[in-house]
């Protein structure tokens, strides 16, 4: 990784690269679980600019589960700790299909952090491109430097000086959550989906509780690198049991920050 260009700009492109097959079954993962979270959110009155939108789209043996668990024993770890300067954890797994004529939240000119630290880089995020990312399908703006300042931009200076980012599908990109950025618009009536995943070092509180959802018992069947990033060894206790244990089964385990 280009670390320099990374701390300048607060984004870079991955020089890693899914393609094939996995992308296919990726596509195809999404929308079944895009389904089910609609769903969801239309019955509890979920329903105002979120269509095309998904949060924490892990299941049980599922495409995406076994690429975050080799995430998790790939260089790209090495690259996430290096961005947060310590271990890592999953802060949330969503998704985003930007299709033309839609009108989503993630079109607004935002950050996601909701708490800004000049110093301290608190979350940084990964986007996995499942489609074409070009100016007609919408790809990605950014801009570049704003995770140094707290104030937001207004619209003429983003629209000004932002960046928007064209890549193949299965390309990774890295940036601080700190970043002012938006999705583009869509003018193709191509689909351009993509992954988004957020990472925090474990003593920050995830969006999600991924153990529990899973399972713990599941998640203890999986790889030690996979438990570390579901942020198996960063729970908090709710007995005095849970508690009180030594320190290679306690809930928040040593070295975790």
């Amino acid at each position: 990784m280009n670390m320099f260009a990374f701390e300048r700009d607060g984004f870079v492109l991955l020089d890693e690269r899914m393609t094939g097959d996995e992308l296919e079954r990726m596509r195809e993962e999404l929308h079944r679980v895009l389904q089910l979270r609609s769903a969801v959110m239309e019955r509890n009155g979920i329903v105002q600019r979120t269509a095309g939108t998904g949060h924490h789209l892990l299941e049980p043996d599922s495409p995406f589960l076994h690429w975050l668990s080799r995430i998790a024993q790939s260089p790209v770890l090495g690259v996430l700790g290096a961005a947060l300067g310590a271990k890592v954890i999953l802060n949330s797994f969503g998704a985003v299909d930007n299709r033309k004529g839609s009108d989503q939240y993630v079109a607004n000119v935002h950050r996601d952090v909701r708490t800004y630290t000049r110093d301290q880089r608190l979350m940084v995020q990964l986007l996995l491109t499942l489609d074409d990312f070009l100016p007609e399908t919408g790809a990605i703006w950014l801009l570049p430097g704003s995770h140094i300042e707290d104030r937001k931009p207004n619209d003429e200076e983003f629209s000004t000086n932002a960046v928007q980012i064209s890549a193949d599908p299965g390309r990774l990109l890295l940036f601080d959550s700190r970043v002012w950025h938006a999705a583009g618009v869509n003018r193709t009536d191509r689909p351009r989906r993509a992954l988004t995943l957020t990472f925090t070092c474990p003593f920050v509180k995830p969006q999600f509780d991924y153990c529990r959802y899973l399972g713990n018992r599941y998640v203890e069947s999986l790889p030690e690198p996979t438990q570390q990033l579901l942020g198996y060894f960063a729970r908090v206790p709710a007995t005095l049991d849970e508690w009180y244990q030594p320190p290679d089964r306690r809930f928040y385990r040593p070295g975790q920050g």
